[in-house]
């Protein structure tokens, strides 16, 4: 749309009253001020580039108004302005589908204005769902290049956000089957919670020794999933139930000062574990963690770190998950 005529359709709400329309708008007077917004952010020009891409695109959307007043918050955004370049290549399909999830999420209209960045998760191929393994690599690959204690947290957060994103884009524009969904979501908390568990018996081990058994052989713990985890039925929004299990009574070595039982030791790696992905940031929390289902749940004392549910001989014989054991 040349320059002029598009300042000319913009120049009062009665002129652009025809072109809003065309976009299946409902409240005129709103759209009106978000396009005029647009227009000073970021220009007269690439406005106009954006036009027909938006007169195609909107009366598609469940709910267009929305879908502008959300376009012109995340253009608004720090670092949403470069995204231009890339919501119009390729037949603009990147725009199509941001507008679809801004006409239909404001969880992820407002995830997306926060991190304009994510932007690339929408590019995703919609496909083929990562596994577990890829998920657990990724992740990993970002906390071992963390740099210090804050950016581990961020890792965290930032991966479940960019993940959940990528799986609300599949549900909404290919509208998988909710089995499929869930799944996705919870391969999701798996691989957070065996990234943070190997990165918790890591740090815990550094300071005080490797757990060693009686008989000299290696400690081990399991993560036992309950719930909606458990069952693989994981929403967008749920919480993870779980429930903390190590093998046998023994003690730390490798440290001059004195060892930790296992009790202390894992007690320790438990609250590690539940920091790395519960603690408030700014970026919020990676995932609410209820260990309430275990034994005493509730009633545990703070000196003996709270969040362990005890030792079980042979992990209280229940079979432990693969994917969750060390």
């Amino acid at each position: 749309m040349q320059v002029e005529q598009l300042r000319s359709r913009l120049e009062s709400l009665e002129t652009s009253r025809s072109l809003l329309a065309q976009w299946n708008l409902r409240d005129l007077e709103r759209g009106w001020r978000n396009v005029h917004a647009l227009s000073r952010e970021l220009g007269e020009h690439v406005l106009g580039d954006l036009i027909p891409f938006l007169g195609r695109f909107l009366p598609r959307c469940p709910d267009p108004d929305m879908a502008v007043n959300n376009f012109e918050r995340f253009l608004a955004s720090a670092g949403g302005q470069q995204t231009v370049p890339t919501l119009i290549e390729s037949r603009a399909r990147t725009l199509e589908i941001l507008l679809q999830i801004l006409s239909t999420s404001q969880f992820f209209s407002d995830l997306l204005t926060a991190h304009p960045d994510y932007l690339d998760m929408l590019r995703v191929p919609l496909r083929r769902s990562p596994n577990l393994k890829e998920l657990q690599n990724q992740l990993q690959t970002e906390v071992d290049a963390a740099f210090e204690d804050s950016a581990v947290l961020r890792a965290f957060r930032r991966f479940r956000q960019r993940q959940v994103l990528r799986i609300g884009t599949n549900d909404i524009m290919r509208d998988r089957p909710l089995e499929e969904i869930t799944r996705d979501i919870s391969r999701v908390a798996d691989a957070a919670l065996e990234v943070a568990l190997t990165f918790a018996l890591r740090q815990v081990g550094r300071r005080y020794g490797q757990p060693t058994t009686a008989s000299g052989q290696p400690g081990r713990c399991v993560i036992l999933a309950f719930g909606k985890l458990g069952g693989e039925e994981l929403n967008y929004s749920s919480d993870i139930d779980l429930m903390f299990l190590y093998g046998e009574e023994g003690t730390t070595r490798g440290k001059r000062t004195g060892g930790l039982t296992h009790e202390e030791f894992y007690g320790r790696v438990v609250t590690e574990v539940i920091r790395l992905l519960s603690a408030h940031t700014d970026q919020g929390q990676a995932y609410r963690i209820d260990l309430r289902l275990r034994p005493e749940g509730q009633r545990s004392a703070p000196e003996r770190h709270g969040e362990l549910c005890g030792a079980a001989s042979g992990f209280g014989g229940l079979p432990p998950s693969p994917r969750l054991s060390r």
